[in-house]
C-alpha cells in the first residue's frame, strides 16, 4: 500500500458531511463564480481525503496512523 490511513472513521464521516454542507451553502450564498469554484474544489478535497482515509496535511503535522 502506498499510504497508511491516518484518519479515524468518525472524522472521515465528518469530512464528507462538511463537504456536502459546503457545496450547498456555496451554491446558495456565494456572490461570485470564482468563490463558488474555490469552495467546490475545497469540498472535493474533503471528500477525497474522507474516502481514502488519508490526509497529507495531517501526515505532515505528524499525525499517527490509526
Amino acid at each position: 500500500m502506498i499510504y497508511r490511513k491516518n484518519l479515524p472513521s468518525w472524522e472521515r464521516w465528518v469530512r464528507s458531511i462538511l463537504a456536502l454542507s459546503l457545496v450547498g451553502v456555496t451554491l446558495w450564498l456565494a456572490p461570485t463564480a470564482i468563490v463558488q469554484w474555490l469552495s467546490i474544489f475545497s469540498a472535493l478535497v474533503l471528500v477525497v481525503t474522507g474516502m481514502f482515509g488519508y490526509c497529507p496535511a495531517c501526515h505532515l503535522m505528524g499525525r499517527k496512523p490509526q
